[in-house]
């Protein structure tokens, strides 16, 4: 997944509106909401509307001289999103693809599926999501080999499903999704842990790297 970076020698939702609008204000790297009054924007990296170290590196830790430390397989270890009050999602991974002509841009799949609903038990809410989106990555070439940055973003892709539940009475339906939508936010990164925030709706994911 990374070849294209070695070899290396050293050391990535205001009030609650209507019940169906909640879904939408995912982050990411994420499909872009549009928002409670129709306007198309970044959700969290994200987006919704759903990424340096420097000694040698030991075991499957990644070395940073060559390429950033956001790349790499992450599995979702939390999402919270204080727009909302909803925090949870473990399990949805995170496959970063480092471009072969210039390791600084890379490829985000997220893969919602199988991973655990948010929820805000104060308003017994929970919004469950299923479906891959891909986006695209940048981080400056000055952060290459840093240990905390900024990161653009680009939506591609997306095919992503949210079941939102309050009150008892679940709606499914499909994300709005904008291709070509731009969006930023911050990240760290060092060895196999990673948190990524997007401040838009107040998202962040904090990750575990599984592979890469």
């Amino acid at each position: 997944m990374v070849a294209s970076c070695l070899p290396t020698t050293g050391a990535w939702r205001g009030p609650l509106g209507a019940t169906a609008d909640v879904a939408l204000y995912r982050s990411p790297v994420r499909l872009r909401p549009r928002g409670r009054a129709g306007h198309s924007g970044p959700g969290p990296l994200g987006g919704r509307r759903r990424h340096g170290l420097l000694p040698m590196p030991s075991g499957h830790e990644k070395s940073q001289s060559s390429c950033p430390c956001v790349d790499g397989t992450w599995r979702v270890v939390n999402e919270t999103v204080t727009l909302v009050g909803l925090r949870g999602g473990a399990g949805a991974t995170w496959a970063v693809v480092p471009d072969g002509a210039n390791p600084a841009d890379a490829t985000v799949t997220v893969d919602h599926n199988g991973s655990a609903p948010l929820a805000n038990p104060s308003l017994g809410l929970t919004v469950q999501y299923s479906g891959v989106e891909i986006d695209t990555l940048s981080i400056p070439p000055a952060e290459m080999n840093a240990s905390s940055g900024t990161w653009t973003g680009k939506a591609v892709s997306g095919s992503v499903i949210a079941t939102t539940t309050i009150g008892g009475k679940s709606t499914t339906k499909p994300l709005p999704f904008d291709p070509g939508v731009t969006f930023s936010g911050t990240w760290t990164c060092q060895g196999d842990a990673m948190k990524d925030s997007y401040a838009g709706v107040g998202e962040t994911n904090t990750l575990t790297r599984i592979g890469g």
